[in-house]
């Protein structure tokens, strides 16, 4: 009877050690926003090329952009499920997957108007213009919505608090 509950009680012990602590949620989370800020700081680079005019800048950085939405994916795809789940991996690859759906078809389209001599640049132009950038702020708004609801439910299940991160 002794050995039944002595194995009962470590059978507990390991069942119980296995489970992620406050502390192994909070790093896997950081490391998964570490990816997302990458991207990001990319996205706001090609911001600032538009806003400051540095049209030979546009291209190269749109083009680190789109392999950085890759190289993000591709370490997001080798980490580890967490707690035997990957909904956290599946969430943040659908926010990268809207990413790169911007960034290849509104901001294709927005550069290539940007890049297009004065001469060309009617209010029609204008217009798609204005268009193209809407509706990629909306795509990632919807998304990053969707994320931080499932964000802000990882965080409570695991017991810690999510603060702002400032991108620079």
């Amino acid at each position: 009877m002794k050995t039944i509950f002595l194995l009962f009680i470590l059978s507990a012990l390991a069942l119980s050690s296995c489970t992620p602590t406050t502390n192994d949620a909070v790093k896997y989370n950081d490391s998964m926003i570490d990816e997302q800020i990458k991207i990001v700081k990319l996205f706001d680079s090609l911001e600032k090329c538009l806003d400051s005019n540095l049209t030979g800048q546009l291209l190269p950085v749109h083009k680190k952009l789109l392999k950085q939405i890759e190289t993000s994916t591709e370490i997001i795809n080798k980490v580890e499920d967490f707690d035997k789940s990957n909904d956290y991996k599946r969430n943040i690859k659908t926010l990268f997957e809207v990413y790169k759906d911007v960034a290849e078809s509104e901001y294709n389209k927005i550069i290539e108007i940007y890049l297009l001599p004065d001469t060309l640049y009617t209010k029609e132009i204008e217009q798609k213009f204005n268009s193209y950038y809407e509706s990629a702020y909306n795509k990632i708004k919807t998304q990053m919505e969707k994320f931080d609801q499932f964000q802000k439910g990882f965080s409570k299940k695991y017991g810690f608090e999510l603060v702002d991160n400032k991108v620079e």
